[in-house]
């Protein structure tokens, strides 16, 4: 890479890819938690 358009242009398309990867793990995360604490919570009884 030489030149700072092709630079910028890199570093730019890496930070959009690694907002995407951040968005993707962090939704996956959430999710199985969410998952995780609602069938924890229904195995519990309330007598």
């Amino acid at each position: 890479m030489s030149g700072f358009m092709q630079t910028s242009f890199f570093f730019g398309y890496m930070a959009c890819i690694c907002y995407a990867f951040f968005l993707m793990l962090g939704m996956v995360g959430f999710r199985a938690a969410l998952f995780f604490v609602r069938h924890i919570y229904k195995s519990i009884k309330c007598e």
